[in-house]
């Protein structure tokens, strides 16, 4: 991959507009307090994953540094004064899942996923035991599961407590069956083999009880069972009270099941039912929102506490058998919610944590020993917080439009409402969730940066009863957006928010609604952030997550629609932000996980490659080992440098400044209008754009990496380090000069310890290519290789063909004559190319790029990473492997070499006609049916062959909109064999053809020309 920088005319409106943010800036940064720091907020806490045995007489947490965990397992005291006990370290193995306690608090199960596998696809179970003296044998294998997920459901009270049920997805996606693990040898027995239900659940003696699944109406349908009968149709729910409701516990005899249940009323109430009878009894009704919370007794599925939360969370019932233990501690913290996280089996002593929206998390030891109640507080969660003044989430009522009420929480920079802040609706994912009063440490490091945070519970969220959840069914870009929008006017009204200063962001169906704020409210908002969020409705449901297809049916009753019919489609993609494009005049920073399966990557890409050329301004982050959010701290940091210094352009607040960025965060950027936009982001220090801190420019809307080897002022044979300009499978790639003349060159650098030495074959293939005189590739200065990396310095080129296409003109094609010409060149280093032996194999507009002014007419071939010798030493064509991988881009390769067959030069040739025909409509006729990226690679290349050879089926849809000639040069690609060498002359006799017809000259400008003078 080529990165390069494009020097042009600034916009004069951003220009002006940047100039009055520095001003801003600079007074913000003279009279401004201390931040807190990003860090401080955002990374690990200081206990995270903390859980006590049964008998609360052990705890444990998680320790995460970099990406290696370490388990902490610590003995509780059993007086006031004492502290907690030095403990055992566990070095965690692979990528942790998850740990459990065993019942008798011996030992620690933990579930890890072996990494080293090919696949990842191995789970491990091994056994911790805490009575072995000796610390290098307290490690035992159990054994290991072949499993796309693996679940720790419980142990259970037979056979000595010494069996485990755990849940195994190991015949798909979908469904789970049930296995029972001994903890003594680590046998496997399968228990249950599940080919129906969606959820499975057992009594404490592990023995099945309950199957819950849906029908093709998305009534949800539970199935009951005893030990000698069959499965049995117990009942079934619908749509909005299977959300609203959901399985608590089932007793020890299987007799009773305990439900949060609203099928007989509004919302979700306690319940204890009768397993064969259905009869139920209710155990608490709610008071104002649905029963959110409940607290069981481990040895007999009973509820022993269940709360609610309106505006606030409050335990509503408490069991008999605590109330007097309860009683002592709520004097104890008389306005405070106490969450009781695991109490023993005698009910004598209690780890618990007390709610607050100010702290992240305190936690206390209670027991009771005779007559003698005792209290010792053990951690805060996150010790680095305390010394910052947090501020108070404010529960308010927001009347919409159409009389209904939402319960929304607003944060402020001050206690009292002095101004109107600038403001950030923070749209909450879902849609069918809600936002919670509980400490969230994003919202504080806002608030702390001068933004006022306003987060909705708007029709469609959960916990305010069925009639409200149903309210949101099918409303995606209607009444739910209405009223996020009605509670941001209503600040305004209130005088909390300036309406000068307003911000929407949200994850995944906050992120939509983002998008759909710029397209239904286009000039409320300053700008926007879309993090996860889909743009078309009608690829998010056709690319559901297989471990949802069996609740499809209820997920279009909430959605409003499927994709099965045209009229569906038309009603989902009218809800889309996509079909208003055109509409879009707000600043959007959209960020993406690479793996999402939920809202897939291409959810992202499709809104960026319709808004490329639009002139907005766009940042576009990708993650690259991310998925539907982010978890790896330094990404998470990076995410919030972006946010951070995105807000703080439109809306004036404040922006920590940082020197360097966490070591390795994986990211790539699009930028765009490229030359206006990381103009305004990235030449001033005062405005610190992440990429900046890396001490680097990046240009092109090309997609880079982090993590640099060397800084600006660094000098490699003679050549001066200006910046870093972006980052490709070979490692990075840098600006430099010569110090001798100035002259501006490239170059590519690759640390000695990557496997695939890209670097290495690009070198030796550019240096024969060059003693064959091939046209069109750049000019190599110096070379060179150290112990830490290897390098080469070669010509700076100027943008890539791809990039221009996004940006010259709105349809994202050429007009003629810059086909033509592009054609022409890059054909011609083909055929040199093939002269010398060589095929390229990977053709594609990014591996063509133009030559800086005044060279722009200049066309350069790039990146040979995938590049093969097709002949022998006697100047020979090899004749063809019986089995290879794929080499290539999916989208441009030919369909031979998606078949994984040996490729030749007619593939070549293949690619490049497709890109032709790219540069020519704006696109491909397969671009809206390429496989999905769940698949492996492989699968997703003989998939897109099959479509390929369908599509080219018919020529004249095919090639719709092209030259009569194409015709010709189609048949021409479909004649030639493995051998045969393309007919040269014959392809660029048709394009004179085609400029002869058209009349069409060579001093007539190309597009970028034409962008340039404008």
């Amino acid at each position: 991959m080529m990165l390069y920088t494009w020097r042009n005319g600034k916009s004069k409106i951003l220009l002006c507009t940047f100039v009055n943010a520095v001003y801003a800036s600079i007074v913000s940064l003279v009279f401004s307090r201390q931040l807190i720091p990003r860090a401080d907020l955002l990374s690990h806490a200081d206990y995270s994953g903390v859980s006590t045995d049964a008998q609360v007489r052990w705890i444990g947490h998680i320790v995460v540094q970099n990406r290696n965990c370490s388990l902490i397992v610590q003995k509780l005291p059993d007086q006031v004064d004492e502290p907690l006990r030095p403990g055992f370290e566990f070095k965690l193995f692979d990528a942790f899942e998850d740990y459990r306690w065993t019942l008798d608090g011996r030992g620690i199960v933990v579930q890890h996923q072996l990494l080293s596998e090919p696949d990842k696809q191995y789970r491990q179970l091994t056994m911790l035991d805490l009575q072995s003296p000796i610390s290098a044998s307290r490690s035992r294998k159990l054994c290991v599961f072949k499993a796309w997920r693996l679940q720790i459901v419980r142990f259970c009270y037979r056979d000595n407590l010494q069996q485990m049920l755990v849940f195994v997805n190991q015949r798909g996606r979908q469904l789970q069956d049930a296995y029972l693990v001994d903890l003594r040898n680590g046998d496997k027995r399968l228990l249950y083999k599940n080919d129906k239900y969606i959820l499975l659940s057992f009594d404490f003696n592990c023995t099945l009880r309950l199957g819950l699944t849906e029908n093709k109406n998305g009534m949800q349908e539970v199935y009951t069972k005893n030990a000698s009968s069959a499965f049995q149709l117990h009942k079934a729910f619908t749509a909005d009270t299977s959300v609203g409701s959901r399985l608590i516990s089932i007793d020890k005899d299987g007799s009773t099941i305990y439900w949060i249940s609203n099928e007989h009323e509004d919302k979700g109430s306690l319940v204890a039912e009768d397993a064969i009878t259905g009869f139920q009894r209710v155990i608490q009704h709610p008071k104002r929102a649905d029963i959110s919370y409940v607290y069981i007794d481990f040895l007999t599925g009973e509820p022993l506490l269940a709360g609610e939360e309106y505006f606030y969370p409050e335990i509503t019932y408490v069991h008999e058998k605590l109330a007097a233990h309860y009683s002592f501690l709520k004097e104890r913290f008389p306005d405070a919610t106490i969450y009781p996280l695991r109490i023993s089996a005698d009910f004598s002593r209690w780890y618990f944590t007390v709610v607050s929206d100010r702290e992240p998390g305190t936690y206390y030891l209670y027991w009771n020993a005779g007559d003698q109640r005792r209290l010792l507080f053990l951690f805060y969660s996150n010790r680095k917080v305390r010394k910052y003044k947090m501020q108070p989430k404010r529960a308010v009522e927001v009347v919409t439009r159409d009389g209904l009420v939402q319960v929304c929480y607003l944060t402020c920079p001050a206690d009292q409402f002095s101004t109107p802040y600038p403001l950030v609706a923070d749209v909450h994912g879902g849609p069918h969730a809600r936002n919670y009063w509980e400490f969230d440490s994003t919202v504080q490091l806002h608030v702390d940066r001068g933004y006022a945070i306003l987060q909705c519970n708007f029709r469609g969220s959960t916990g305010y009863g069925k009639a409200f959840l149903r309210a949101g069914f099918g409303q995606w870009g209607g009444t739910m957006q209405n009223d996020v929008i009605d509670a941001i006017d209503w600040s305004v009204s209130a005088g909390i928010a300036d309406p000068a200063r307003l911000a929407i962001s949200g994850v995944s169906y906050g992120g939509y609604a983002a998008l759909m704020a710029t397209v239904q409210t286009p000039d409320m908002f300053q700008c926007a952030v879309d993090s996860f969020g889909p743009s078309n409705l009608v690829t998010l449901y056709q690319s559901m997550p297989r471990e949802w297809k069996p609740t499809k049916a209820s997920y279009a009753i909430r959605l409003g629609a499927t994709a099965n019919t045209e009229a569906e489609m038309r009603w989902l993609f009218n809800r889309s932000p996509i079909a208003y494009k055109d509409r879009i005049k707000t600043p959007l920073l959209i960020i993406q996980g690479m793996d999402d399966l939920v809202v897939p990557v291409k959810e992202s890409d499709q809104i960026v490659e319709a808004l490329a050329g639009s002139g907005l301004t766009l940042i576009y982050a990708i993650f690259l080992d991310e998925a539907h959010g982010l978890h790896y701290v330094p990404n998470v940091l990076l995410q919030y440098s972006l946010v951070e210094r995105f807000l703080q352009l439109y809306l004036h607040g404040e922006s920590e400044t940082v020197a360097t960025i966490p070591k390795g965060c994986t990211a790539m950027l699009e930028a765009y209008p490229e030359w206006n936009t990381l103009e305004t982001w990235c030449t001033t220090a005062i405005y610190q754009f992440v990429y900046l801190l890396l001490e680097t420019e990046i240009m092109g809307g090309e997609k880079v990496k982090c993590s640099l080897i060397f800084k600006e002022g660094d000098e490699v044979k003679g050549f001066i380090v200006k910046n870093v300009i972006g980052f490709g499978s070979f490692g990075q790639v840098y600006e430099v000069f010569n110090s001798a003349d100035n002259q501006p060159a490239a170059m590519k650098v690759e640390l000695t310890a990557q496997r695939n030495h890209t670097l290495k074959n690009e070198l030796m293939i550019l240096r024969k290519l060059r003693n064959a005189n091939v046209r069109h590739i750049c000019k190599i200065f110096t070379y060179g290789r150290v112990t830490e990396y290897s390098y080469i310095i070669m010509s700076l080129v100027g943008p890539n063909i791809r990039y221009l296409l996004k940006t010259t003109n709105a349809n994202g094609a050429f007009n003629l004559r810059t086909v033509l010409h592009v054609g022409v060149l890059s054909l011609e280093a083909l055929q040199d190319m093939h002269s010398a032996g060589y095929l390229h194999r990977d053709v594609k507009p990014e591996n063509f790029a133009i030559g800086n002014e005044p060279n722009s007419r200049q066309l350069f071939i790039l990146d040979f990473g995938m590049s093969r010798q097709f002949v022998n030493n006697e100047h020979v064509h090899r004749k063809p492997r019986a089995k290879c991988g794929f080499r290539g881009t999916l989208f441009y390769a030919s369909a031979n070499a998606l078949k994984l067959c040996e490729q030749s030069r007619k593939d070549d040739i293949w690619s490049w006609f497709y890109m032709l025909i790219r540069m020519t409509t704006g696109n491909l006729p397969w671009c809206h049916k390429m496989p999905s990226k769940e698949m492996k690679l492989q699968k997703q290349a003989r998939a897109l062959s099959i479509v390929k050879n369908e599509v080219m089926g018919n020529a004249s849809s095919f090639l719709a909109g092209c030259p009569t000639e194409f015709h010709n040069l189609l048949r021409h690609l479909q004649s030639m064999t493995y051998y045969d060498r393309p007919d040269y002359d014959f392809i660029y006799g048709q394009l004179n053809q085609i400029m002869k017809k058209n009349k069409l000259t060579d001093d007539m400008p190309l597009d970028w020309e034409q962008l340039r003078t404008n």
